[in-house]
């Protein structure tokens, strides 16, 4: 057998190119690989072999071959099938030079490793990702969670989270099976899915507990989120067998800025054992905004008086602003009573008259309250 039929008959896929890096000769095991007769690649550049991203890579190694001391180099490379799949490829190239030093050709070697590619990525989605639900796990969200707790630190972003528990979850499993309630947590995902932004970190904890960080929400805004799933899930179901198993749960809401130098996973975990204790379908919040970045005014922030810092930052209008918020939602789902709500309401009122006697004690105001007439 000649030096030819050993070249093009070689199991490992291989080729000559020249000084241009244009293919010269191409064995039988590269067009397998790629998807093309050998004969159909010649002229064509070794870098045209691989996916857009690579391409250059590829030829800036060629020509560091061709001006170094260098003989050869190996680097890993996305080559594209003719079917448009991508292949994850071993790229070997050596130089060959001429008695006298002078560069001729180069040889290339190309081993595929995708399938090894393919179940290292698969190993690395499953060490942050939920097998069963595709959410978020305890790892990443803690991960998550750390990293934003450190930028509202430094650039005093905003952040809430809800920490939330199926109720009697454990009914559903004994009456209709675990396999009956994987089901009912896949479709827990897919609700939560629904409601949240693609920028909110989503993750199931472990069992029947998930937890929801809303990077750009404040304490408000996360207890409408939390309203918004608890009703969701009530409304909809799973179909086990011929039977529709409905679920509700219980929710804890935190303002991630003022816990208090409480772990707020602790602070919103004891917000939702509270939610489960008065009944559960239900959501707890905890007491207080947490500090928010402005982001619709940055670089144009609104002129605000000297007094507005004091006033706006005082304990009343914090309690104002998350009493509005809760009778909001609160009449909004129906979680109060009609006279529950009116005494919620006057609650309101006489926060309100704390909020401009502090206005008043600044002296930006002059004259008797109004507020006895104002109709909440």
């Amino acid at each position: 057998m000649n030096h030819i039929d050993v070249f093009c008959d070689a199991p490992v896929a291989m080729a000559v190119a020249d000084r241009a890096g244009n293919l010269l000769r191409v064995n039988r095991a590269l067009g397998d690989l790629v998807g093309h007769p050998a004969e159909a690649l010649i002229g064509r550049g070794l870098a045209s072999l691989s996916h857009s991203d690579d391409a250059c890579r590829a030829m800036a190694e060629l020509q560091k071959l061709l001006e170094g001391p260098s003989s050869h180099f190996q680097i890993e490379q996305q080559y594209l099938h003719s079917s448009g799949r991508t292949l994850w490829v071993l790229l070997a190239v050596s130089i060959v030079r001429s008695e006298q030093g002078d560069p001729l050709s180069f040889v290339a070697h190309v081993q595929d490793f995708s399938e090894q590619q393919e179940l290292a990525q698969r190993m690395a989605y499953l060490a942050d990702h939920d097998a069963l639900t595709g959410l978020f796990t305890r790892r990443r969200f803690e991960g998550a969670l750390a990293g934003h707790l450190h930028a509202m630190a430094r650039y005093g972003d905003c952040g809430a989270l809800i920490l939330l528990d199926l109720d009697r979850f454990k009914t559903v499993n004994d009456t209709y099976g675990h396999q009956a309630g994987d089901e009912v947590l896949k479709g827990v995902a897919a609700v939560l899915r629904g409601r949240v932004r693609d920028t909110d970190v989503l993750a199931r904890l472990g069992g029947d507990e998930f937890a929801v960080i809303l990077p750009q929400a404040d304490l408000a805004q996360a207890q409408v989120v939390a309203a918004d799933v608890i009703r969701m899930l009530k409304a909809s179901h799973s179909v086990i067998g011929r039977k529709k198993v409905t679920v509700t749960a219980s929710a804890g809401v935190v303002a991630l800025g003022d816990t208090a130098g409480r772990d707020p996973v602790a602070a919103a975990d004891a917000a939702m054992y509270q939610a489960k204790r008065a009944g559960g379908n239900r959501w707890m919040a905890e007491p207080g905004l947490g500090p928010c970045r402005d982001h619709a005014f940055a670089g144009n922030r609104p002129f605000v008086p000297s007094w507005g810092g004091r006033v706006l930052g005082s304990r009343a209008t914090k309690a104002a602003v998350v009493s509005a918020a809760a009778l909001i939602v609160a009449s909004r789902y129906g979680y109060v009573s009609v006279p529950t709500f009116h005494v919620a309401r006057r609650s309101l009122a006489n926060t309100l008259g704390r909020v401009l006697t502090a206005a008043r004690g600044t002296g930006s105001l002059r004259g008797p309250s109004r507020l006895r007439h104002t109709r909440l």
